[in-house]
């Protein structure tokens, strides 16, 4: 069923058009995962963004040539039934499985364009082999050029549909952490908590939902699989939950903390550090700032509370990231880098991004500037794991608006007693 209004889903194809033609490209390709994969789709996201529409376990591709009807064809007779019974985006919807796939795409092609002579192409990482060469066999002497960063300044600025549809995504994980609370009581398993959780968002109309939860009387890092998880919560133990979730194409993310029981100094004295990490953000993140002032704001709290000492008994990951189509939005992403990660920079994107206490008076990334504008969406979850001691992370939707940051999840900011 179509979510975003048709007319929204137009413009935004219009103005694809339009850079298409004027950087002299004949089409787009578009390859794209279904939602089924989950955080680790980057190609889903712009397929959703220009047409709302999820192959779920299945790839769909999107062909546009400017000045003709775009064409999108799916490898599930399922959902080309669906497609002819209920309205989506647009009214050329071709059923192509297998290997029909890729012949459809050239056939198209050739039939719009001719013998194309430069093909912009989005979800190059996640195309199949055998599809990649049938395209380049079939326009050898063609151009085809990655269009992933026309498309991206496009999705960093959300309009008031999808600011709607993430906020809703938001009170579904206020409401799993509700969920929680109710259920932890019940002696249940952590991989039945998760699974509760997850069938809760499921059945508020989420296409993919996710949830990591570690309760031990240390945390010690995010527990996923079911063999980690079969533990009852007891009086002492930490409890740290995160929610991945994907409702109708826009991406909700959250994370709390707290104790089965009274917490210890320990246990308060993170999540202490981690709470002021996040208002520290919280701060710097306004109009007009520097998103990578941000990045530095958590930093500098985390270094004034631990010594190069406790780095070696550490594990992190990035404090945010930009939220959207994509769980890690593309270009408002940059500024967070993962700890364990150099970003493809050598050890010298360690110093430049912070990481390296003694470099801070000539850190390079002083004079590099991303601005904040309202519009834009990001997941803080400011964490830290620190071996034998305690773990910590808290995670909100934080939303940019004309005058600063709005929190978009509610649920309590606390260490909470998940007991109580």
């Amino acid at each position: 069923m179509l979510i975003v209004d048709r007319r929204v889903l137009g413009e935004r194809r219009m103005r694809v058009e339009e850079m298409l033609r004027e950087h002299g490209f004949d089409a787009l390709v578009l390859y794209a995962q279904g939602s089924s994969v989950g955080s680790t789709s980057k190609s889903h996201g712009y397929l959703s963004f220009l047409t709302d529409w999820d192959g779920y376990n299945t790839a769909s591709v999107l062909v546009l040539v400017p000045g003709r009807s775009p064409a999108l064809l799916v490898s599930n007779m399922f959902l080309k039934c669906m497609s002819e019974r209920y309205p989506i985006w647009g009214d050329d919807v071709r059923l192509a499985l297998g290997a029909a796939m890729p012949e459809s795409v050239v056939q198209i092609l050739k039939e719009y364009c001719g013998e194309c002579r430069k093909i912009a192409y989005i979800g190059r990482a996640e195309t199949p082999v055998p599809f990649w060469e049938r395209l380049r066999a079939s326009f050898p002497e063609a151009e085809v050029a990655d269009f992933e960063s026309f498309v991206d300044p496009m999705r960093v600025i959300k309009d008031a549909t999808q600011y709607a549809i993430h906020y809703r995504g938001a009170e579904i994980c206020d409401e799993m952490f509700q969920l929680l609370r109710r259920e932890i009581k019940t002696q249940k398993k952590i991989c039945q908590l998760q699974n509760a959780m997850a069938k809760y968002a499921q059945d508020q109309g989420a296409e993919h939902a996710l949830v990591w939860l570690s309760i031990a009387p240390v945390a010690e890092y995010c527990l996923f699989r079911r063999e980690e998880c079969q533990r009852v919560p007891q009086l002492g133990d930490q409890v740290l939950v995160g929610i991945y979730l994907l409702y109708h194409g826009h991406w909700a993310h959250a994370l709390r903390m707290g104790t089965y029981g009274a917490p210890s100094p320990a246990q308060q004295r993170a999540f202490d550090v981690v709470l002021e990490m996040e208002n520290a953000g919280m701060e710097a993140l306004r109009p007009g700032a520097n998103l990578y002032d941000v990045h530095r704001a958590f930093e500098r709290v985390y270094c004034s509370r631990f010594t190069e000492q406790d780095d070696a008994a550490m594990f992190r990951f990035r404090a945010a990231h930009g939220l959207g189509h994509s769980y890690e939005d593309p270009i408002v992403s940059v500024p967070f880098p993962q700890p364990y990660q150099d970003n493809s920079c050598g050890v010298e994107g360690f110093v430049e991004f912070g990481y390296q206490r003694h470099a801070p008076v000539n850190n390079p990334s002083a004079d590099k500037f991303l601005e904040v504008k309202p519009g834009m969406l990001f997941e803080f979850h400011p964490n830290f794991f620190q071996k034998g001691v305690a773990g910590a992370a808290i995670g909100d939707m934080v939303y940019v608006g004309e005058k600063g940051a709005e929190i978009m999840t509610s649920f309590p900011r606390e260490n909470i007693r998940w007991d109580m």
